[in-house]
């Protein structure tokens, strides 16, 4: 059996926002780094950065390739734990 990798970059990774605010400013969210670099589909990987809010409401990871991540493990304002999502069908 052939596993299918991700390489994950911290430029890879999207962020898609609704609403992290900072007082009455959207607060811009910054990925420091993402680990592991090279992970297997269905592995979890760390996203690890600033300002992602304390919780996820209505945000979102998304891949450079456009897939969403299905399963957030947890979230919280420097560290992002999902599921690598698998091809889009």
């Amino acid at each position: 059996m052939k596993m299918k990798y991700r390489t994950l970059l911290a430029f890879a990774v999207l962020l898609i926002w609704h609403g992290v605010f900072s007082g009455n400013c959207m607060a811009d969210p910054i990925i420091d780094s993402v680990s592991p670099i090279t992970v297997a589909i269905g592995q979890e990987v760390h996203i690890f950065g600033q300002q992602f809010g304390g919780s996820q409401g209505a945000s979102a990871v998304t891949f450079f390739d456009g897939i969403t991540a299905d399963q957030i493990n947890s979230w919280s304002d420097s560290e992002i734990v999902c599921q690598v999502p698998g091809e889009s069908h």
